[in-house]
């Protein structure tokens, strides 16, 4: 089996990466290798050659220098390994770690959605900043649901609308719009939900 570092190295995908790396990016090393396999220059500080600044974190110093002064693009280790297994250079504006994308505050979960949808909706979510988990967690903000039953959805229910409870069409109509404020969450009490449903 064909390791994810040799495949990228074979289709040199960074190689027109020249990055500079944060020292608190979650793997450092690993990014880098994975980075330098794939063909990009590495940089041990920021400069005008300098095209990607790799930085989880928005409140690191770099991060601002590299933005005000050099006006580099900045982006988390999420894009580096989201490209290698992509085996191409995704879009870069999806992987900012300034907390201004439109769902960057969201923590999504899944329940009775078909795996298509799944994927699209994984898709959309983390393109604008949000996180995407099959399984609910204590910071699951939101739980994407086309029915109201099962145990995710008892459990969201359960926390009293810590846990907002939406539907597929919520995140791609809060997308079109470009404000997830404007659009309602379903009601808990299923009989409310049912009766928006047939109108």
């Amino acid at each position: 089996m064909v390791s994810l570092e040799d495949e990228v190295s074979k289709q040199q995908i960074f190689r027109d990466v020249q990055f500079s790396l944060c020292e608190d990016v979650s793997q450092y090393e690993n990014v880098k290798k994975l980075l330098l396999s794939g063909g990009a220059k590495f940089f041990n500080y920021l400069s005008d050659n300098v095209t990607h600044l790799i930085g989880d974190n928005c409140d690191h110093p770099s991060v601002s220098e590299a933005v005000e002064i050099y006006e580099t693009t900045v982006v988390t280790s999420r894009w580096v390994w989201l490209s290698a297994k992509a085996l191409a250079l995704l879009p870069t504006a999806a992987f900012s770690p300034f907390k201004t994308q439109l769902f960057s505050n969201i923590t999504a979960c899944p329940s009775n959605i078909s795996g298509t949808d799944c994927q699209s909706l994984w898709a959309m979510i983390t393109y604008y900043g949000g996180s995407y988990r099959l399984q609910m967690s204590s910071d699951t903000t939101h739980l994407i649901s086309t029915k109201p039953e099962g145990l995710k959805y008892e459990k969201a229910v359960e926390t009293n609308e810590k846990i907002k409870i939406v539907t597929p069409d919520w995140v791609i109509d809060s997308a079109n719009r470009s404000d997830p404020s404007l659009m309602h969450t379903c009601p808990s009490d299923v009989s409310l939900w049912m009766a928006q449903i047939r109108r």
